[in-house]
């Protein structure tokens, strides 16, 4: 898989997290609760993360809305300071 692929894949497993756990990185980055290094930070966590297929599989599994990331993924408390 080409690093651009690999990139594409992490970035819609990130922002369809981000929609599941209701954080809107719009708006966060907007209110300065993240900055553009905190975003890019979660990108490259994410895009090194080894669980990508367990994440879509969950991601897959709940469809609606969820109270918080599973515990193997690399943004979790980023996910939680955002929801909340």
């Amino acid at each position: 898989m080409s690093i651009l692929s690999r990139f594409n894949r992490h970035d819609k497993l990130m922002t369809t997290m981000a929609d599941r756990l209701g954080v809107d990185f719009s708006e966060a980055f907007y209110c300065g609760k993240i900055g553009p290094q905190g975003l890019r930070n979660a990108h490259f966590s994410c895009l090194s993360c080894q669980e990508s297929a367990a994440c879509a599989e969950w991601l897959e599994a709940t469809s609606t809305a969820a109270e918080a990331a599973p515990d193997y993924c690399r943004n979790k408390e980023l996910f939680t300071r955002l929801a909340g």
